[in-house]
């Protein structure tokens, strides 16, 4: 995975070498990329979700956020942000589709190992169902 491969790359570096091998890329022509993070506000109680949603040349299509109220880990609510950019692209027919999240693990475990923390199987299993049927 190129995130993988530009840590160990980066690992120990200054961040001048770092900034060039971490930077956003363009998705192929005919494909969207949704850039998605999520975030937890302890002093409220609650999370944040958002994602950006831009096309082969970069131009941002659309921008979301949304409050969420069932989440309380940061593994939890990036598996959130990934399963509502699956959601949106699955209402809005997008079918070429790349998703970024700096949740390394989290895209690893959905993506290639298959297998989900206890805690996390739940809305794991919302994500590749959600998947499958993208990929219809």
């Amino acid at each position: 995975m190129a995130t993988e491969k530009a840590y160990k790359e980066t690992r120990g570096q200054p961040l001048k070498v770092v900034r060039r091998h971490c930077k956003w890329e363009h998705p192929p022509p005919g494909v969207f990329k949704f850039n998605v993070n999520g975030a937890i506000f302890q002093n409220q109680r609650s999370a944040g979700i958002g994602a950006v949603l831009r096309d082969c040349k970069g131009e941002v299509l659309m921008a979301i956020s949304k409050k969420e109220q069932e989440v309380s880990d940061p593994t939890g609510v990036e598996m959130l942000a990934i399963f509502r950019g699956l959601q949106l692209s699955v209402h809005l027919g997008i079918h070429h589709l790349i998703i970024e999240s700096d949740a390394l693990t989290l895209v690893w475990d959905v993506l290639v190992i298959g297998t989900g923390l206890v805690i996390l199987a739940c809305k794991l299993k919302k994500v590749k169902v959600a998947l499958r049927e993208w990929n219809k």
